[in-house]
């Protein structure tokens, strides 16, 4: 005698609603139970022949596919391995199964014992700091790091120190002249400039991916004030970090008109992106001397600045004015930031350069580089150890000819330290 068929049929539509509603089969079958006698097996049978499937969909973006290749392929990190990391660092819900059918659909194949490999290359040819090559098993030591550094997870892949390079320094003017020209094919025009890169900082494709990563840094977001350059590809970092309340220090073009202080307490918030441009900032702004900056008692917690071009060591190539060193010197020689205070680069992938350059004195190397796909740290061994900043202040013989005649800020700054030394 065939088996009753059950009273579920009669609740088809209401099961469908609830579904729909994305309701569990758990919650489904309660509300079916205070009706009805069924078991869950008969539930999941209905919906099955259905046609209603519960399917966990994940979507994984470049920098999620990035990394799970950097783990499988180049750190042989197992899949359930892989998967915890996924979680804790981009908070991804996807399980081991569904991790190995995904790296099996992209070709990503787990290798070996890589770290080993790497620890004997590097032993034998004494190129990478054994503390770099031990990253993976003791990152720990990365996560209790100070400020930036730690919350900005070293970059994936992490920071290994140079090698030693045979090649010859290159000539900034040299490594223009090849950035440019790729340049251009990422970088948006500029409405005075055009492409003429030597005029401008320009804004490029995914320049917004590259400032929310540093937007969503909480050391970024407990800052008071920062400095932002007026760079073309910063103009959605500065609107960004007004709008969450921080108060933003900016130049002028070429410095001409001095500094200019963008203060969210008195900027109504439907003006944020109108001041973040270079002509809203002067009409919205404040123009601040440098004793005004003084008075503000208030010290930078970051700077951030574009670049034309800029290396893993942190050196950067710009216009070829050096407007950014003389900012930060002039804020040095004010103490409005110290030697710890973070400097930091939003780039293009295109402009990060491998090849070595040649410092000045004078030059403000940068601490972190965040592209559109990547978070760089220019760290090379020591986990305190921050770049290169200048202490010299304003190298007054080095200046560019009429460079102090134009740059209001300079002549007020020469005009404090000569008042010093009387």
């Amino acid at each position: 005698m065939p088996r009753p068929r059950s009273g579920i049929d009669n609740f088809k539509e209401e099961i469908i609603n609830l579904w729909s509603l994305n309701e569990s089969n758990d919650s489904i079958l309660k509300y079916l139970q205070e009706r009805i006698h069924v078991t869950k097996r008969t539930l999941e049978h209905r919906l099955a022949d259905w046609d209603l499937y519960r399917q966990r969909r994940t979507n994984l973006t470049e920098e999620n596919m990035e990394l799970i290749r950097y783990l499988v392929s180049q750190q042989g990190y197992k899949d359930a391995s892989a998967v915890r990391e996924l979680r804790r660092l981009h908070n991804v819900d996807l399980s081991a199964k569904m991790l190995k059918a995904v790296r099996l659909k992209h070709g990503i194949v787990r290798v070996k014992h890589p770290v080993k490999r790497r620890r004997r290359r590097a032993k034998k040819q004494d190129e990478v700091p054994r503390q770099t090559q031990d990253f993976l098993e003791n990152h720990a030591q990365y996560n209790i790091s100070p400020g930036f550094y730690a919350e900005a997870g070293i970059g994936w892949p992490p920071p290994f120190a140079p090698t030693q390079r045979e090649e010859p320094i290159s000539s900034k003017g040299d490594v223009r002249a090849k950035i440019w020209q790729e340049l251009r094919k990422v970088a948006y025009p500029d409405s005075r400039f055009d492409y003429d890169f030597s005029r401008f900082i320009a804004d490029f494709d995914g320049s917004q991916a590259a400032a929310d990563k540093l937007l969503s840094l909480r050391t970024y977001q407990d800052c008071d004030t920062v400095f932002i350059t007026p760079d073309n590809c910063l103009e959605y970092l500065r609107e960004k970090t007004l709008s969450v309340g921080i108060r933003v220090l900016t130049t002028t073009y070429g410095i001409r008109r001095g500094f200019l202080l963008l203060d969210p307490a008195g900027i109504e918030k439907s003006l944020c992106k109108y001041a973040s441009t270079l002509d809203g900032m002067e009409r919205v702004g404040k123009y601040v001397s440098l004793a005004d900056i003084v008075a503000l008692n208030s010290r930078i917690g970051c700077m951030v600045t574009g670049a034309g071009a800029i290396n893993h060591k942190g050196i950067r190539v710009g216009k070829g004015h050096g407007f950014f060193d003389l900012e930060w010197a002039m804020l040095y020689s004010l103490g409005a930031v110290q030697q710890e205070t973070p400097v930091v680069a939003l780039v293009h992938d295109c402009q990060v350069l491998e090849e070595e350059l040649q410092s000045e004195e004078f030059d403000t190397m940068c601490d972190l580089l965040f592209t559109p796909t990547r978070t760089v740290s220019t760290r090379s061994v020591k986990i305190n150890f921050s770049a290169k900043k200048p202490t010299c202040g304003i190298l007054w013989d080095r200046l560019e000819d009429g460079m102090l005649e134009d740059i209001p800020p300079l002549q007020e700054l020469k005009t404090l330290q000569n008042a010093a030394r009387e």
